[in-house]
C-alpha cells in the first residue's frame, strides 16, 4: 500500500518537471491564401504551440493556428487549424514532426436585406489529413526558437452552405423566406506550412 501511495505522489512530479514541457508562441503575423471559392486575400494569424517531452528525441506537438480573414464587401470569414504530431529530434537539434490535422473554416456572405431576410449566407467546411514538417530547432537556455517547414494534405469530411431566400419573389410584399442547408462539394487540397515559433521549456 505505501509502494502504491509513493507511486501515486511521485509520478505528477515525474510528469511535470525535469523540463518536459514547453509552450510555443508567434503572437502576430500577416499571410496571404487564398479561401474556398474566394480570391486571394490577406489574413491575421497567431500561433499557439504545446510539447510534451517522452524521452531526450521524442515529443507530442499540439499546435493551434486561428486565422482572420480579410475579405472584400459584405464577406467576413475565419479559420481554425490544429495539428495533432509526432515529433522526433536528430542531431544538430534538427527534428521531423508529422501526425494528423483538423481545420474549421467558417464564412458568411451577405445579400441584399430584401431577398435574404437580413441573415448572411454561412458556410461551414471541417477537413481532416496528414501533415509533415522538417524543421530545428534554436536552443537558447530555456528559451527556444523553432524554424520548420512542411506540407500537409487535406480532406473536407464536411461542406455545407446555410441559405436564407425567398420563396416566390412574384408574390406581394412581405415575402415569405425558407432556410435551407445546401451541400457543397468536398474536395482534396494541399496547404503550405511554415513553422516560425518562439518556445519556453519548463
Amino acid at each position: 500500500m505505501k509502494k502504491i501511495i509513493y507511486i501515486l505522489i511521485l509520478f505528477p512530479n515525474l510528469l511535470f518537471s525535469q523540463e518536459k514541457q514547453a509552450i510555443r508562441v508567434f503572437p502576430f503575423y500577416i499571410g496571404f491564401d487564398r479561401p474556398f471559392s474566394e480570391d486571394v486575400s490577406p489574413y491575421f494569424g497567431c500561433t499557439f504551440g504545446y510539447d510534451f517531452q517522452f524521452d531526450e528525441h521524442k515529443y507530442l506537438d499540439v499546435t493551434l493556428k486561428p486565422r482572420i480573414f480579410l475579405l472584400d464587401g459584405d464577406k467576413s470569414a475565419y479559420e481554425l487549424r490544429n495539428y495533432i504530431n509526432y515529433k522526433r529530434f536528430v542531431k544538430e537539434k534538427f527534428y521531423t514532426s508529422y501526425g494528423l490535422g483538423f481545420h474549421y473554416y467558417n464564412s458568411d456572405s451577405f445579400g441584399p436585406v430584401e431577398y435574404t431576410d437580413g441573415n448572411p449566407d454561412n458556410n461551414k467546411v471541417f477537413s481532416i489529413g496528414p501533415n509533415l514538417i522538417f524543421g530545428r530547432r534554436l536552443v537558447f537556455n530555456k528559451l527556444f526558437l523553432d524554424i520548420g517547414l512542411g506540407l500537409s494534405f487535406n480532406y473536407m469530411i464536411y461542406n455545407k452552405t446555410r441559405m436564407t431566400r425567398v420563396v416566390n419573389e412574384s408574390a406581394t410584399t412581405p415575402w415569405e423566406y425558407t432556410t435551407s442547408l445546401v451541400s457543397e462539394d468536398k474536395i482534396s487540397y494541399f496547404n503550405h506550412l511554415f513553422s516560425l515559433q518562439i518556445g519556453y521549456k519548463f
